[in-house]
C-alpha cells in the first residue's frame, strides 16, 4: 500500500465517526413529557394557575382564544370548580396524537363527584399539548345513610 492511502485510512475512518456523532446529538429528540404525564400537569394546575394550564393547551382548546383572553373568561365562568385528583385510566398514543383517559374527583357548586374525562393531544413544536377535553361518564355517588 502506498504511504498516501495508508494515512488517509484514519483520517476517512475520524471524519464518519465524527459525521455519525453529530447526526446522533443533533437529531431531533422527542417531547420531554408524555400524554398522561401533560394531563397530570394540567389537573394539578387547573383552576388554581390558569397561566399554566393555558401553556399546556391549544387554540382548540381555548376555543380560539389568546391565552390572556382565555385566563379571563375562565376565571369568570369557572366558579368554585377544581380537581380534587385524578387517576390516568388509559394513555393511547398513535404517531403525534394521543388519547388520555382519566377518573377525575372534582368538586363543584353541586357538590364532589367522579368522572371520567377524556383528553386529545398532539404533539407541537416538540411537545404535547392538550387540543380537548371531554366528560365521558359521571359515575353515579354511593347511597347516603343518614
Amino acid at each position: 500500500m502506498s504511504q498516501i492511502f495508508k494515512s488517509k485510512i484514519p483520517l476517512i475512518g475520524g471524519t464518519l465517526l465524527l459525521a455519525c456523532l453529530l447526526v446522533v446529538f443533533f437529531m431531533p429528540s422527542g417531547p420531554d413529557h408524555t400524554p398522561s404525564q401533560v394531563v397530570q400537569q394540567f389537573i394539578k394546575v387547573y383552576p388554581k394557575d390558569l397561566v399554566s394550564a393555558a401553556t399546556i393547551t391549544s387554540w382548540g382548546m381555548r376555543d380560539g382564544l389568546p391565552p390572556e383572553e382565555w385566563v379571563t373568561r375562565i376565571q369568570t365562568t369557572l366558579g368554585d370548580f377544581q380537581f380534587l385528583n385524578g387517576q390516568v385510566v388509559s394513555e393511547t398514543i398513535h404517531d403525534e396524537k394521543a388519547e388520555v383517559l382519566i377518573d377525575a374527583k372534582i368538586s363543584s357548586a353541586l357538590g364532589e363527584q367522579v368522572q371520567r374525562e377524556q383528553y386529545q393531544l398532539s404533539i407541537v413544536e416538540n411537545k404535547w399539548i392538550i387540543d380537548d377535553r371531554a366528560i365521558v361518564m359521571v359515575f353515579p355517588a354511593p347511597p347516603t345513610f343518614f
